[in-house]
């Protein structure tokens, strides 16, 4: 019993794939955004709409949920709900002005193209702050407001008590 859990969280663990590989893998091909502060956000989101750069819109094929603490667990989504996470990732105003302190990540969505290989993630704390890759400057710090985070929550099917929880 005891090797049957130790081989499902050691299976659980290496499948999630590499961050920092995902990104340099696909650093070029997403157009890096500058991180944006109050007097340059209008000027940079303004060039990421010239230039048609959004965060993984029609992009995604499915995505894959990663419990990042036990009990490790990943949970593949499907195209609609993929999207619905990345209209609600794309909306500037899904997100507010605050500090960007030290998350502690419990949650990381991997977005996967046609071919079945990584093209972006999202890294999600239960404050609220989310992390994403390509980052977009209409994300802001990448905090959350409380509304958009509860949706982010209930689109990915974790219960707020989860959540709260953590805190």
């Amino acid at each position: 019993m005891v090797i049957s859990v130790l081989i499902w969280v050691g299976w659980t663990i290496l499948e999630k794939p590499d961050l920092d590989k995902i990104s340099e893998q696909n650093g070029n091909l997403h157009g890096l955004s500058q991180v944006t502060d109050r007097v340059n956000y209008a000027d940079l989101v303004n060039d990421e709409v010239q230039n048609s750069r959004t965060f993984l819109l029609n992009e995604a094929a499915y995505s894959v949920i990663y419990n990042d603490e036990f009990p490790y667990s990943s949970t593949k989504l499907d195209l609609r709900t993929t999207n619905e996470i990345l209209i609600l990732l794309n909306d500037t105003s899904s997100y507010r002005w605050g500090e960007y302190g030290t998350p502690e990540y419990c949650w990381t969505i991997i977005y996967y193209g046609n071919t079945s290989e990584p093209i972006g993630y999202t890294q999600i704390d239960p404050l609220g702050e989310v992390e994403s890759f390509p980052y977009r400057s209409l994300m802001k710090w990448g905090m959350l407001t409380d509304k958009r985070f509860e949706e982010l929550l209930t689109i990915i099917n974790i219960k707020k008590t989860v959540a709260n929880n953590r805190i």
